[in-house]
């Protein structure tokens, strides 16, 4: 299993000040960020997977078996969920 960073413990930690960038665009800040590969912490970087997951999986049961491609979400969902 690949290792990653834990999520952070709630979604709306997503948006916490640390992690927002600044309202007044900085082209050579945003370059450097790129160059350094520190565009995201690890651990908001996997949270946005992680809660992403977790919305999905909250919708399985709503998903419509007669829709060939809800049917392929529902299969996604349910080899990952395993």
């Amino acid at each position: 299993m690949l290792e990653h960073a834990d999520p952070l413990p709630s979604f709306a930690d997503m948006l916490n000040e640390e992690y927002l960038w600044s309202e007044e665009y900085d082209e050579d800040e945003d370059i450097l960020r790129y160059e350094e590969e520190e565009v995201f912490p690890d651990d908001l970087f996997f949270s946005f997977y992680y809660y992403s997951l977790q919305v999905l999986l909250l919708y399985k049961p709503l998903l419509d078996k007669n829709n060939k491609f809800e049917v392929t979400l529902l299969e996604l969902l349910t080899e990952i969920d395993h």
